[in-house]
């Protein structure tokens, strides 16, 4: 008996399909790899940075609070002078600059910031302001400044309203509400949003792992 086999027309009617499959499951595919790789990068990120200053802790005593003597807007100087103290001895960084930027606030206006960058062993880059508020510390994953909630993620230490002694997702103002981190306001992580600082903490809550509602 014959061997029956595939026709020319079968075999490309078949890697027809098999390229129609891929094309609509590949991005998706793709998006969950980038997905974990990020998160991956804020844990450690999060693990590290606190870490560094759990052991300024133990050499120095106190905490944000005790550190940030007088809360003022910061100047480049004190920034580096203050991080080569509590921060640099217990990392591995690079590539220290000033960084200014305008930052939107809450009611729409915008301010400029005096800020310090530096680059961590990954890659990554971060950007910290102290003011009278407390720090703020973000994280850029790529290790560009591109502001987008797959890049940006923002971290807080000594806030006035809460003083924290450890580095913690940004929750500056929240009302402890877990819906309202998705509401509409400057720093709602929502689709279209601008400043998106509640991104990090909503990516806490849920274990670390980017939410599905999460604007990506």
């Amino acid at each position: 008996m014959k061997n029956k086999a595939f026709t020319l027309a079968e075999v490309l009617i078949t890697l027809g399909i098999i390229g129609v499959v891929a094309a609509m499951t590949l991005p998706a595919v793709i998006t969950n790899v980038q997905k974990k790789v990020v998160e991956n990068q804020i844990k450690v990120f999060n693990s590290t940075i606190n870490n560094a200053f759990k052991m300024a802790q133990a050499e120095y005593g106190g905490t944000f609070n005790d550190w940030i003597s007088s809360y003022h807007s910061y100047s480049y100087a004190e920034m580096r002078e203050w991080l080569s103290k509590y921060l640099f001895p217990y990392i591995k960084y690079s590539d220290v600059s000033d960084c200014r930027t305008e930052t939107i606030l809450g009611d729409g206006s915008g301010v400029v910031q005096t800020c310090i960058c530096f680059h961590m062993a990954n890659g990554a880059l971060v950007r910290v302001h102290i003011d009278n508020n407390g720090g703020d510390l973000g994280y850029f994953a790529n290790g560009k400044m591109e502001t987008n909630p797959r890049n940006k993620f923002s971290f807080q230490f000594a806030k006035t309203n809460k003083k924290s002694e450890f580095i913690e997702p940004y929750i500056y103002n929240w009302n402890g509400n877990k819906n309202s981190l998705t509401g509409g306001g400057t720093w709602g992580c929502y689709k279209g949003c601008t400043n998106c600082a509640y991104c990090t903490k909503l990516i806490q809550l849920n274990n670390w792992e980017i939410p599905d509602n999460y604007p990506w």
